[in-house]
C-alpha cells in the first residue's frame, strides 16, 4: 500500500463525496482519520501522534461539525476543494514540523538501517513534497472545473484518481532508491 495508506481518509472522503455525497462524506473522512490516527499512535514507540493524522482528524471534524451544525452551501466540489486545500496544508504543516506526512508510511517500508540514515527525514520531504504537488494539481482541476460550464465531474475524478497514482508511484520509485530498503513488510 505504501505512502497511499497516508492519504486514505481523503480517499475514502473522496469515493464517498462521488457516491453518496458531502454529509458521509465528512463522516468517512472522520471515521478513517482517527482510525489512522490510532494506528499510527500505536505503532509509535514515543506514543505520538503524527503532526499530518492529527491534522487531518481535525480538518475532518471541523468540517463535519460545520457541516453537523452550520447551514453550508457548499457544492460537491466545494467540499471537494476544502478538503484538499485543508490536506495540502497539513502536508505543509507536517514538514514545517520536522515529521512530514509519509514518516509512518516509509518506516514500515524501509529497513531499521535505512530508517536510522541521516537522510531520512529528508526522503520523506521529498515524498511530502510530491503529495503536496498532486494535491495542488487536484485543486487547479477542480477549480478549473468549475469554471467550465459544460464540465464533466468524471473528469475530476480522473484528475484526482491520476494524480493519486502518479503520487505513489513516484514515492515507491524513489523509495526504492533509498539506501535502507531491505524490508517491504508494508504491501
Amino acid at each position: 500500500m505504501g505512502t497511499l495508506l497516508t492519504f486514505s481518509a481523503f480517499l475514502a472522503f473522496t469515493a464517498a463525496n462521488w457516491a453518496v455525497g458531502a454529509d458521509a462524506a465528512m463522516v468517512a473522512g472522520l471515521v478513517v482519520s482517527f482510525a489512522l490516527l490510532l494506528r499510527n499512535w500505536n505503532r509509535d514507540a514515543r506514543r505520538e501522534p503524527a503532526v499530518f493524522d492529527l491534522s487531518v482528524f481535525l480538518l475532518f471534524s471541523v468540517l463535519a461539525l460545520y457541516d453537523g451544525f452550520g447551514e453550508p452551501l457548499w457544492s460537491a466540489t466545494g467540499v471537494q476543494v476544502r478538503v484538499e486545500a485543508g490536506i495540502l496544508l497539513a502536508i505543509f504543516g507536517a514538514m514545517l514540523a520536522g515529521r512530514p506526512a509519509t514518516l509512518p508510511a516509509v518506516r514500515e517500508l524501509l529497513s531499521q538501517p535505512g530508517r536510522a540514515d541521516a537522510g531520512f527525514i529528508a526522503l520523506n520531504n521529498v515524498l511530502s513534497a510530491a503529495w503536496a504537488c498532486a494535491f495542488a494539481v487536484m485543486i487547479a482541476g477542480e477549480l478549473l472545473g468549475q469554471s467550465l460550464p459544460d464540465s464533466d465531474p468524471l473528469t475530476s475524478s480522473l484528475v484526482t484518481l491520476g494524480m493519486l497514482s502518479c503520487a505513489e508511484c513516484f514515492c515507491r520509485w524513489y523509495v526504492e532508491r533509498h539506501p535502507g530498503r531491505g524490508h517491504h513488510g508494508a504491501d
